[in-house]
């Protein structure tokens, strides 16, 4: 029986082996982009307050509200009375999770609604947040950007 020995001599495998341990320990530590993440959607939620709203605008303030948040000296605009709710929200990152949210008691009425409370969600992240944040998440993995 004849034994046949093959070698094989890849030119630049150290520098693939090396990128792929790279890749590797990119893929299992997501919180660089996660940060980046975290800041795109703060900057979007302040937004969506700043616009009463996206991409539905929030049901405008009974005339009777507006005129006792104006005549009391409050920001007109819905969900901004003192704004402890927008100043609220934060974001916490953990290895591979994002949490965005707020401890405000009474965030969930206005986000959902209840009662005579009409829902104005104000923690919604649009198509173009979500594109970006996989662009990020893309680049974090490929070329640890």
């Amino acid at each position: 029986m004849r034994m046949i020995t093959f070698s094989v001599r890849t030119k630049g495998f150290e520098h693939m082996k090396a990128e792929l341990d790279r890749s590797h320990r990119r893929m299992t530590n997501f919180k660089p982009p996660l940060e980046k993440a975290g800041l795109l959607m703060l900057r979007s939620i302040d937004t969506n307050f700043r616009n009463a709203g996206r991409p539905v605008t929030w049901r405008r303030l009974s005339r009777r509200y507006l005129i006792q948040k104006l005549r009391d000296r409050y920001s007109p605009l819905p969900l901004t009375r003192t704004g402890a709710l927008r100043r609220s929200i934060s974001k916490f990152v953990s290895n591979n999770k994002l949490h965005i949210g707020t401890s405000v008691k009474y965030a969930s009425i206005h986000q959902l609604g209840k009662g005579r409370v009409s829902a104005r969600p104000f923690l919604v992240f649009q198509t173009e947040d979500l594109n970006r944040i996989e662009r990020l998440i893309t680049r974090h993995i490929t070329e640890g950007a």
